[in-house]
C-alpha cells in the first residue's frame, strides 16, 4: 500500500472527538444551565413555603385559642345554675357567644407546591411531596369542619338568636328568658359544643402536619 493510500486513524480520531465535543459538550452546559436553574427555583419555593406555613400556624393557633374560648363559654352554660330569673339571664348572656364562629383561609397553595417539587425536585423532595398530600388532606378537613360549623350557626344559633333577642336598645336583650332552661336550648348548645370539639381536634392535626412539613424542610 501506498503513502498516499494510508489511513490517517489519528487525524480521523482527532476529527471525531472535536465534531462529538462540539456536539455534545453544547448539551451538556445547556442541561447543566437547566438543571441548576430549576434547583435555585425549587429552594426558592422551598423558602417560600416555609413563610406561607408559618403564616398559616399563626392563624391556627389564633383558631385554637379562638376556639377553646368557644369551648369554655359552652360549657359555662351547662354550670350555670337556673333555679331563678337572674341565672336564666346568665345563660342568655353566655349563649351570644355561641354565634361567634370563625373560618380558616390558608395562605399555602398547596397544589402549586406539591406540582412543582414533583416536576424539579429530586429523590430528597419525595417526602416532601408525600407530606404536603398528607397536609392538603388536613386542610379540606379543616374546609369540610367550618363549613358544617357554620351549616350548624345557621340551623340551630342564628334562629335561637332572631326568636329570642332583641336589639332595639343597642345591644341584644332576651325577650324570652325561659326558654333558656329549656330541653331545647341545652341540646342547641350540647351540639354547637361536640362540633366545636371535633374542631379542635381537626386543627391540631393540621397544626401538626404543618410542623411536620417545616422539620422535612430543615431535614
Amino acid at each position: 500500500m501506498s503513502e498516499k493510500s494510508k489511513v490517517n486513524w489519528k487525524s480521523i480520531i482527532a476529527q471525531g472527538l472535536v465534531l462529538s465535543i462540539s456536539i455534545y459538550v453544547p448539551f451538556f452546559l445547556q442541561n447543566w444551565y437547566a438543571n441548576k436553574q430549576s434547583n435555585e427555583l425549587n429552594e426558592q419555593y422551598k423558602g417560600y413555603l416555609v413563610e406561607d406555613l408559618q403564616s398559616d400556624l399563626a392563624v391556627i393557633d389564633s383558631m385554637l385559642v379562638s376556639n377553646q374560648t368557644y369551648l369554655d363559654s359552652a360549657m359555662s352554660i351547662f354550670v350555670v345554675p337556673v333555679n331563678d330569673n337572674d341565672g336564666l339571664l346568665k345563660r342568655a348572656e353566655k349563649a351570644l357567644m355561641l354565634g361567634m364562629t370563625d373560618e380558616f383561609y390558608p395562605v399555602t397553595d398547596i397544589e402549586t407546591y406539591i406540582d412543582q417539587f414533583r416536576e424539579h425536585g429530586g429523590k430528597r423532595d419525595l417526602k416532601l411531596v408525600r407530606e404536603l398530600g398528607t397536609l392538603k388532606i388536613s386542610f379540606q378537613k379543616i374546609f369540610m369542619i367550618d363549613k358544617r360549623r357554620e351549616e350548624y350557626r345557621k340551623e340551630y344559633y342564628t334562629p335561637m338568636y332572631l326568636s329570642k333577642y332583641s336589639i332595639k336598645g343597642g345591644f341584644p336583650e332576651v325577650t324570652d328568658p325561659e326558654y333558656f332552661g329549656s330541653d331545647h336550648f341545652i341540646n342547641t348548645v350540647s351540639l354547637l359544643y361536640r362540633l366545636s370539639i371535633q374542631t379542635n381536634s381537626i386543627y391540631e392535626r393540621a397544626q401538626e402536619q404543618c410542623q411536620t412539613v417545616l422539620n422535612t424542610l430543615e431535614d
